[in-house]
């Protein structure tokens, strides 16, 4: 509090934040009260001192400073497969060999992938990092694994075209448009409600990952079938499903466009995920600037 009150007196700006624990997986919940000061390159963590167990130091610190890779379950989850791989040892005093091994039984034994062994390893190093407060360089025998990654699948133009051609109703055709010349995800797509459509100045306004926002330019001909879709009069989303207000699913979009290829004759398997890929290969194809892309 003291703290608090000099930096206010200096003009820095604090917030303070309590953050109440959500129970965990035990019988009796526990509750943490934490205060944060955050300030200009300093973050202060004042935990409650009757707190023991790792768990309740760790899942105390996720809910206020989550890893951008996890969302807080996750760590949750992961860092108490690790706990329970060492039931009955001090895990304050486990070596990096130790981390080691429990990584490599994960790889050989349960032939965990790529990602799944750097998410186990960042659930560990927000514990001895951030919670307990170690140094980097404790981490200096864990090596995150690379992942070899292939070449996007991507559609050709004519592809695009008979799969469009074969999306008689209008509000799938502008979906499926919608994505593909905006190089939307299904989230992005589905999130997306009627004042992001900028006509005015022909952008979409998208909501992305990690609630990063960017504008992307809007097509003439899909800015058309936009106004066509207006008759379906959406109370919430731009697109929603039978009900009024409801945002459409992911699974139905999905089923939208795997329909449409079968009609298509398309035999080899096409994910939405694909449109965004190609979207972004023709424009490169065409010209586009990387940078611009």
């Amino acid at each position: 509090l003291r703290k608090t009150n000099e930096l206010k007196q200096s003009g820095t700006e604090v917030h303070t934040y309590k953050h109440p624990l959500s129970s965990f997986r035990s019988s009796t919940p526990v509750t943490l009260p934490t205060l944060i000061l955050i300030t200009a390159g300093y973050m202060f963590v004042i935990l409650n001192p009757n707190v023991n167990t790792a768990a309740e130091r760790l899942f105390g610190i996720t809910g206020i400073e989550a890893l951008q890779s996890l969302d807080n379950q996750d760590l949750q989850d992961l860092f108490q497969d690790f706990m329970e791989y060492y039931k009955g040892h001090n895990i304050d005093h486990l070596k990096v060999a130790d981390i080691n091994d429990y990584i490599l039984y994960w790889v050989n034994e349960k032939k965990i992938s790529v990602s799944q062994q750097n998410m186990r390893i960042n659930a560990i190093k927000f514990y001895y990092e951030k919670v307990e407060g170690g140094k980097r360089q404790y981490y200096g025998g864990i090596i995150g694994a690379k992942e070899y990654k292939t070449l996007p699948e991507v559609l050709s133009r004519n592809e695009i075209s008979r799969i469009l051609s074969c999306l008689p109703n209008l509000k799938h055709h502008c979906m499926i448009s919608l994505i593909y010349s905006v190089g939307l995800r299904r989230s992005e797509l589905l999130s997306l409600i009627p004042k992001d459509i900028i006509s005015e100045r022909m952008l979409v306004r998208i909501m992305g990952k990690r609630k990063k926002c960017r504008y992307s330019l809007l097509s003439e001909k899909v800015l058309n079938e936009h106004e066509h879709n207006k008759e379906y009069r959406p109370k919430k989303w731009l697109f929603e499903g039978d009900s009024p207000g409801e945002q459409y699913s992911a699974s139905a979009l999905v089923k939208v466009l795997k329909e449409a290829v079968e009609r298509a004759g398309i035999k080899h398997r096409v994910h939405v995920h694909m449109l965004r890929h190609s979207f972004a290969t023709h424009l490169l194809e065409q010209g586009t600037d990387l940078r611009t892309i």
